[in-house]
């Protein structure tokens, strides 16, 4: 991951650069490969960044005439986009998915940016026609937040936009209400007076010139029923579909991947895939509890980790350490967390970065194939 920030006001260069300071020092965690500051009078920008992609040649913030960007995620269709970009006459100076998405924006404008597939949060300032956009992946993969005390800040990360303000704003008492009947605070709002989630597939649009702002969907779901057509082979199109989801993130990366493995259903069937496309010697990791063997998964793991060859890796957790990462988990999570599976993905996380730089898991899958049954609950 990496981390993005921003802020627009009235200061001139220099406190622009100590604002972006402290917004950049309090998401540096998201970026310990590189960084990059930028300020003007009324707008500065910082990045904070985990390389991926072109590893020596995509720093940021990166600029192509007067339009500049700073970019966190990963596009998976860069290349062909960028061979496309080619054929219209674009020339380009690195190898960076980043690189792909300033000309895109450069030849096609904002709308361009629909082709994208991928998850991304992006910011992109326009000196010509005094426009920043932020835009937002189409599900929400990536973080995006927004808010205004004196400035108009945003960021990957809530604490970054906190730590750019004079002072720390008051709590959302509706979110807070929000969050103790449904256990998480729904988009737009947050747990923060002024702040505010970017939604997924969504788009922010601010004009310089007169220091206002509207934000436009540009992609949703469409819950439309069809009538099934017995010509198509559904089964097939699925199985080809994913397979070549799983090829582009694989291959995309510069870096080593592995795959967060349970044993189960979704993460040992993108585990074979994987063998399936040809990829070998990668690394699986799996994590468990210390003295609870009858709700480990680690036999399923395993056994999946022997059919395919992986080099597998374990990690097990106790109490002491479950209590200990708490104060992280709070720091971390920005606002109220009621899923408590986030302490041991962090451990995971920790053994998997000993290792590779980007894991694949099966996470999203129950929510894409409907694997809940909560219209059931709703019906009750």
């Amino acid at each position: 991951m990496c981390g993005i920030a921003g802020v627009i006001g009235d200061f001139d260069s220099q406190r622009g650069m100590n604002i972006i300071g402290r917004m950049g020092r309090a998401i540096r965690h998201r970026g310990p490969d590189d960084n990059g500051d930028w300020s003007k009078e009324g707008i500065a920008l910082t990045m904070q960044r985990l390389s991926i992609i072109d590893l020596t040649g995509g720093h940021q913030p990166m600029w192509d005439g007067g339009n500049g960007i700073i970019f966190n995620g990963e596009i998976y269709n860069y290349l062909e986009l960028r061979r496309e970009l080619e054929r219209k006459g674009c020339s380009f100076k690195t190898r960076s998915d980043t690189e792909v998405i300033l000309q895109l924006y450069c030849v096609e404008g904002i709308n361009g940016l629909k082709k994208l597939r991928g998850m991304f949060a992006i910011c992109i300032l326009d000196l010509q026609s005094q426009r920043l956009f932020l835009i937002r992946d189409r599900i929400g993969i990536k973080p995006l937040y927004y808010g205004t005390k004196t400035n108009f800040y945003f960021a990957s990360e809530i604490k970054s936009i906190i730590a750019g303000m004079e002072s720390r704003p008051e709590l959302n008492m509706q979110a807070v209400h929000h969050y103790l009947t449904l256990r998480y605070v729904p988009a737009p709002e947050t747990i923060w007076h002024g702040i505010f989630k970017l939604p997924p597939g969504c788009c922010l649009e601010y004009d310089l010139r007169n220091n206002t702002w509207e934000v436009y969907k540009y992609w949703s779901v469409q819950f439309k029923s069809q009538e099934i057509d017995v010509s198509r082979d559904y089964t097939k199109e699925f199985e080809d579909l994913f397979l070549a989801v799983v090829e582009q993130h694989l291959v995309t990366a510069d870096v080593p991947v592995g795959v967060m493995l349970s044993g189960g259903l979704d993460s040992s069937v993108l585990s074979a895939v994987a063998v399936e496309l040809g990829h070998r010697n990668f690394h699986t990791f799996s994590v468990g509890f210390k003295g609870a063997e009858d709700i480990n998964e680690f036999n399923y793991a395993r056994e999946v980790s022997r059919q395919i060859l992986s080099e597998h890796h374990e990690v097990s957790i106790d109490k002491d350490d479950f209590f200990e990462f708490i104060p992280q988990l709070v720091f971390y999570s920005d606002e109220p967390l009621a899923d408590l599976t986030a302490v041991p993905l962090y451990y995971l996380s920790m053994k998997a970065k000993e290792q590779v730089k980007v894991v694949l898991s099966g996470e999203g899958s129950d929510e894409i194939l409907a694997g809940y049954d909560m219209e059931k609950l709703a019906q009750q």
